[in-house]
């Protein structure tokens, strides 16, 4: 009908048609993309392994849990992670990396949410947050006054557990 290709109708609407399917929509294992904003051209559940780090040295750690999944809807990748170490080696700043995909380079610098932190030494009267650092693939912490003024990143920890969740945008 005019160029268009009908499911279920024999009549073209101008804002579009409705399609239902009984199984499913499926993507290819290997994104095809679009370029077109507009097209929605991948999806993706799986894993991660996130891993604990500092920044001067990243170090090594020893993992009671290290958990992570993902899906990934176009480019907006939505993440859980439940990561336990006993022992590391870091030390610095503290950052969770293995994010499966790169972050975007952009101004908005996603935040996460920590559903539960412990072991983790903070000022006191602080609180945790985390942020997702640009075109990277690692999160990071730092502290706020409950009272307001600067804040000051996190420290690497030699053992902590953090259960963390956050949706990003991916560079790809």
């Amino acid at each position: 009908n005019a160029g268009n290709l009908l499911v279920g109708t024999t009549t073209a609407t101008s804002g579009g048609g409705v399609l239902q399917v009984s199984n499913g929509i499926t993507f290819p294992a290997t994104q095809s993309a679009s370029s077109d904003a507009n097209t929605l051209d991948d999806y993706e559940e799986g894993t991660f392994t996130p891993t604990v780090q500092g920044d001067a040295p990243a170090g090594t750690a020893s993992y009671a849990l290290q958990n992570g999944a993902y899906v990934k809807v176009g480019k907006l990748v939505s993440f859980q992670i439940y990561v336990s170490w006993t022992s590391g080696t870091g030390s610095g700043n503290l950052f969770i990396g293995g994010l499966p995909f790169t972050s975007a380079n952009n101004t908005t610098y996603p935040a996460a949410a920590l559903g539960y932190v412990q072991d983790i030494a903070l000022t006191a009267n602080a609180t945790p947050l985390a942020l997702l650092t640009n075109n990277d693939t690692r999160i990071y912490f730092y502290q706020v006054p409950s009272g307001g003024g600067s804040n000051i990143q996190l420290l690497y920890d030699s053992a902590g557990t953090l259960i963390i969740a956050g949706t990003y945008q991916s560079a790809s």
